[in-house]
């Protein structure tokens, strides 16, 4: 009696986490609040989470397992390491042709269609583990340094714009990161025989399945679960360095136009990290030319320089009718170190607050 009902509540779990994941699949495809690149993986995420408990159900009420199903559900670690590594792509803003993600999971389809042949070529599996394990191990190791890198980028993304899609995504990565630990984990368990059921191991994987719809849904209505901190401004200091003579009006213009190349190709200003020596180095030019360039010639400061070139970047974004991404996206993409000093930025330039700005200029075009 006791096992019936266990194995009855395995299959309405099974059952319950797959409809969980269609249910957030269909919120997460009709939404204009996630960009399409960063759409993309999460989808293809969910959809490969969910062939495990729906195989594990499937073959609880049914007499005849589907084979391509059972193939599927065994091989799904091939596609982990790829989607990582798309996902800490868009947590770090860097952009990634969607095409290019296809060519990654290259590996994951021609695993199943290998493993749908009649008669494998190979009698030895051995050699597919050693091959699973390398791709998993390289992806995960490149993803690390990859964020380790940018840890300063990912220092303002956790600290100034929580509860953004971004800032989920790094549960995203997480959740990658146990789902192929188990994975290689339990398929070293079984080809040394140590275990003989799979049952706690498809139940491990459909929570885990619950578990990243969750958090997808979460990224997509981002709730205030976490507080908002407020991050100092940098402190701007405005040098008069009028009497400087390291500028001739020649030199300034032919650092004007780099600055401006450099901006149009590489938008420096996204980068929360920027500073004056950074951009000045990046340019080839001294931290007192540069700076007296914006002083002097441009009559500003270096950040007001930066917010302006921030702020343009978010009006772009919230005119953009094709996506309705969050203000909290936008403050990030933008390069604002926080939520507070995007709208303190906005509400001086325009007067009115950034959703009040997406309003009337939705208003207009209709």
């Amino acid at each position: 009696m006791t096992n019936t009902l266990l194995n009855e509540l395995l299959v309405a779990w099974h059952l319950i986490s797959f409809s969980f994941s269609l249910w957030t699949c269909l919120n997460i495809a009709i939404s204009f609040k996630i960009r399409h690149q960063v759409k993309l993986p999460i989808l293809i995420f969910i959809s490969i989470l969910s062939l495990s408990p729906l195989n594990a159900y499937i073959q609880s009420i049914s007499q005849t397992p589907i084979t391509w199903l059972i193939t599927l559900s065994e091989n799904l670690t091939w596609a982990y390491g790829p989607l990582l590594y798309f996902i800490v792509k868009q947590i770090l803003l860097h952009e990634e042709r969607t095409r290019n993600l296809f060519l990654h999971l290259l590996p994951f389809f021609i695993i199943n269609t290998y493993e749908q042949l009649p008669s494998p070529l190979f009698k030895d599996q051995h050699w597919i583990f050693i091959l699973l394990f390398i791709q998993t191990s390289t992806y995960a190791i490149y993803s690390a340094i990859r964020l380790n890198r940018y840890k300063s980028k990912l220092r303002v993304l956790v600290t100034g714009h929580r509860n953004t899609t971004y800032f989920w995504l790094l549960f995203l990565a997480g959740g990658l990161l146990i789902a192929s630990t188990i994975d290689i984990t339990a398929i070293t368990l079984l080809t040394r025989s140590y275990i003989g059921s799979l049952t706690w191991i498809t139940f491990i994987a459909a929570f885990l399945n619950t578990y990243i719809c969750g958090i997808a849904l979460l990224s997509l209505y981002q709730p205030q679960v976490f507080p908002i901190n407020e991050s100092s401004e940098p402190i701007i200091q405005v040098v008069n360095i009028a009497k400087s003579k390291e500028l001739t009006p020649d030199l300034a213009k032919t650092i004007e136009k780099k600055l401006v190349q450099l901006i149009d190709e590489s938008k420096p200003h996204l980068d929360p990290d920027i500073s004056l020596p950074k951009l000045a180095t990046l340019l080839g030019v001294s931290r007192n030319q540069l700076s007296e360039l914006f002083n002097v010639y441009k009559a500003t400061s270096f950040y007001s320089y930066l917010n302006d070139l921030r702020y343009q970047e978010a009006l772009e974004l919230l005119t953009d009718t094709r996506q309705k991404i969050s203000i909290g996206d936008i403050a990030y993409q933008s390069g604002f170190n926080n939520r507070n000093s995007f709208y303190k930025t906005f509400k001086q330039k325009t007067g009115i607050t950034p959703i009040e700005y997406r309003k009337r200029s939705l208003h207009k075009v209709s």
